[in-house]
């Protein structure tokens, strides 16, 4: 996810910078790099997939110390 924000963040600036004008082909295989981040992005967040990233429930065990007793 944060690669994916990263990635997002770097096109802004090369767009904002005309590296359209400069170097297209640069810019073509950023864009086709981002829109693969994209989709792994959103695939990450289906229902099928967020079963495995999902944190398992812990056991509630009840607390048995003290603070402060030497």
């Amino acid at each position: 996810m944060a690669d994916f924000a990263a990635m997002s963040l770097s096109m802004i600036i090369a767009i904002g910078q005309d590296s359209a004008a400069y170097a297209p082909a640069d810019l073509i295989a950023g864009s086709v790099e981002w829109l693969i981040a994209l989709a792994a992005t959103v695939l990450l967040f289906t229902g099928t997939s967020s079963r495995y990233y999902r944190p398992e429930p812990r056991p509630v065990t009840p607390w048995r110390g003290t603070f402060g007793t030497m």
